[in-house]
């Protein structure tokens, strides 16, 4: 397998993978094996139908597009492998040549994290301004909590309120 990255705008990366033609073959042969078993051909019993005729019966095209479902997520994720590239979206494929007796081609692209560069942030400062905490400020907020912080509880049949009591 031949791998080549190339960094585009916007932080993606362009893959162009190239495989043997053994990899599109052996996929045509899985996907067959998959499509015989559940297709009914007229004459032959599920599964014992020959490639071509099942070909015939539904067409290349399904066989192409189940081995490609496999063959094409397989490549992507051995090319991210050995580019070590850190996709952080699904990849977009184009250009895929995908025929049988020929090696694949197709090019994905996916975005990666952003390369971020920071200067001098050593020297930067946050202006701020310090606060003079009082004790009134410290007894506000303490009466603050106690009311938000309250609970109500009953009272006993015999006790009776007092001041600063509810009563519902």
């Amino acid at each position: 397998m031949k791998v080549t990255s190339e960094k585009i705008e916007g932080s993606r990366v362009v893959l162009t993978i190239e495989a043997p033609a053994s990899v599109v073959d052996e996929a045509l042969d899985k996907a067959y094996k998959s499509v015989v078993k559940r297709v009914n051909v007229p004459g032959f019993r599920r599964g014992k139908a020959p490639r071509f005729i099942l070909e015939r019966h539904v067409g290349k095209d399904v066989l192409y597009e189940e081995a490609m479902k496999e063959v094409l997520p397989e490549q992507y994720e051995k090319a991210v492998e050995e580019t070590k590239i850190e996709p952080v979206s699904e990849p977009e494929f184009d250009e895929v040549n995908f025929k049988q007796g020929e090696p694949l081609k197709l090019k994905a692209t996916v975005y990666v994290r952003p390369e971020v560069k920071l200067d001098d942030y050593d020297e930067l400062s946050v202006p701020y301004e310090v606060q003079e905490v009082t004790g009134e400020d410290v007894d506000q907020q303490i009466s603050f909590l106690r009311e938000r912080m309250a609970r109500l509880d009953p009272l006993a049949e015999d006790e009776a309120l007092d001041k600063g009591d509810y009563a519902t």
